[in-house]
């Protein structure tokens, strides 16, 4: 091309938008380092849909209950009903033999995290904790046993690989230094040793800002998160409310921020995930927050929620195969007959029992000790002791601060209403993850709540989702003995929206069924029997004594009346 003066002239390109470059070309003109192609590639919703598995990791020994990937993305630590843990090396070629070793837990790990490196820490049902140092001869173990119920969840410090805090269901959460001992510890009074939050219902979820590594979520049993700030720790910053069906109160069972500390994930039981924006007062203003003030609206409408008992050990209602309405058939286990055949009974005596009474009578024993909720996969043995707690306290005003947040998005179409140790996270910030009771593990777009993929992961229940630190990986755990691990290397895409909204279809409906029927183990239940058989008794005796006082009164009243007209005067 040439001008009017015979000047050759080039046509200049296009202008080049390096936002619009396919990831290929970005990498090869090395606009990305590996790191950020990874970050883009684990947003990829094709990936996420060729989801395939690729290794079971098979050395416990019973049900697995916590996975926690090491920073290094090489190494994954597991804790399991068998008080073992287990570091994985989860490397390709050349990798290294799974260190097991068994811990002084005397009840089931919920949970467990790397601390340092050559260090973990975990809880058990049994409220202990144990920091574990891993030596090139021996492991040494250090105790601290400060809590009083079982211990849901430790939570390691960003800013502090020396620190880290535990939940329990005794009310508390505490901060423990493993450079400190913690002994003596009068279990009497309450422990006042590493207390950081007392709460007034039981705890069964932490959760730690990324950005403001100062501040704390509470998540507790009746459907509450408070926020603290460990600086000044005497008052929550906010309390939110979860909105729950029925207003029924429900325990949150995990907490996560996301990456810029602005909105928060609760997994609550027996509801759709929650994803909140922590920002109260602009919601507020906007009309999607309210704040609570009259005790009716922190209690449900029906007192006593409960349609059915389920013995500890009934997994009838879990697994890909489960179905709505689904009865024990005559072939099944005599203790799930049992539980059909007395569970009508047992729920009107429980609700007679629950009814409002004169508050100058002493109060009802509990039922079943709240202090021990271990159980193979952390089961929901709470329900009747939770309600229970709820009725106990309705005369109660809320905190100023309390309010009810409208979730940003829901997550639905899983089901969760059997275990109190369901995680539910984010894989980086385009999806969501949780568990199901169907024995599957379901994945949603975060921004839209939409699901884009459910996988078979366990013959029972899914409790434990965690996405590998920086590759396109996830693990998977449960009930079943064994860590499944993912990887996007299937073919094809391998979710079918038709097959998927079949399984959304029956979990809504068994959940719908099972969200008012709570796991009960068997000392509850002989509890119970008992003291029907009391109450029975007792009223028989007072129907007794009132007949009595009746044919009694009546002889009385025909005597008098005798010596009445025995003494009239004759005329």
């Amino acid at each position: 091309m040439e001008d009017s003066q015979g000047v050759h002239l080039f046509k200049m390109p296009a202008p080049l938008h390096l936002d619009r470059l396919p990831v290929q070309s970005r990498v090869e003109l090395g606009i990305w380092k590996r790191g950020q192609l990874m970050r883009e590639v684990r947003k990829s919703k094709e990936l996420i849909q060729r989801l395939k598995l690729e290794e079971t990791l098979k050395l416990h020994t019973g049900c697995v209950n916590t996975l926690d990937w090491h920073t290094d993305g090489q190494h994954l630590l597991t804790g399991s009903d068998d008080l073992c843990l287990v570091i994985w090396d989860t490397k390709g070629k050349g990798r290294a033999e799974p260190f097991r070793f068994k811990t002084d837990h005397r009840s089931n790990i919920f949970s467990a995290k790397f601390l340092q490196d050559g260090a973990t820490v975990s809880a058990s049902g049994d409220g202990l904790v144990i920091f574990s140092q891993i030596g090139s001869v021996e492991v040494v173990q250090k105790k601290f046993t400060c809590h009083t119920g079982t211990t849901y969840r430790v939570s390691t410090l960003p800013d502090d690989t020396s620190s880290f805090l535990s939940c329990s269901e005794d009310g508390t959460v505490r901060l423990f230094d493993i450079r400190q001992e913690y002994a003596g510890c009068d279990k009497t009074s309450g422990c006042s040793h590493s207390l950081l939050v007392k709460m007034e219902s039981a705890v069964s979820a932490i959760a730690v800002n990324p950005v403001r590594t100062h501040e704390l979520a509470v998540g507790c049993s009746d459907s509450t998160i408070a926020f603290y700030d460990r600086r000044k720790i005497a008052a929550p910053l906010n309390r939110i409310r979860c909105r729950t069906t029925n207003n029924v109160p429900r325990r949150i069972t995990s907490l996560q921020y996301d990456a810029l500390g602005m909105q928060l994930l609760a997994n609550v039981l027996c509801e759709n995930i929650q994803l909140l924006d922590l920002r109260v007062d602009s919601q507020l203003a906007e009309g999607k927050a309210k704040k609570l003030q009259d005790p009716k609206e922190l209690f449900p409408v029906d007192p006593m929620p409960i349609k059915r008992l389920r013995l500890r050990g009934d997994w009838s209602d879990t697994g890909p195969q489960s179905r709505p309405n689904q009865r024990p058939p005559e072939a099944a286990s005599g203790s799930s007959r049992f539980m059909v055949e007395i569970s009508d009974l047992m729920t009107t005596w429980m609700r007679n029992q629950i009814a409002p009474r004169d508050p100058a009578q002493p109060p009802r024993a509990p039922l079943v000790s709240t202090t021990d909720r271990s159980g193979d996969g952390g089961r929901n043995d709470s329900g009747i002791e939770d309600l229970l707690a709820c009725a106990a306290t309705k005369s109660k005003q809320p905190p100023d601060n309390l309010v009810s947040l409208k979730p940003v998005v829901e997550y639905s179409g899983h089901r969760s209403s059997r275990t109190m140790i369901k995680e539910a996270c984010f894989w980086d910030d385009a999806f969501v993850i949780s568990g199901s009771d169907c024995g599957r593990a379901f994945m949603w777009d975060r921004q839209t709540g939409k699901l884009v993929n459910a996988v078979d992961a366990d013959k029972h229940v899914v409790n434990c989702v965690q996405p590998h630190p920086f590759e396109f990986t996830l693990a998977t755990s449960g009930i079943d003995h064994d860590v499944k691990v993912w990887k996007p290397t299937a073919p094809e895409s391998t979710f079918d929206p038709e097959v998927a909204q079949g399984y959304m279809d029956v979990n809504n409906q068994m959940l719908a069924e099972t969200r008012d029927t709570v796991t009960v183990p068997a000392v509850c239940v002989v509890q119970i029997l008992r003291a029907m058989a009391r109450s029975s008794q007792e009223g028989e005796q007072r129907r007794r004594n009132n007949i009595d006082n009746s044919t009694e009164g009546n002889a009385v009243a025909q005597a008098v009346a005798n010596e009445s007209s025995d003494s009239e005067p004759e005329e």
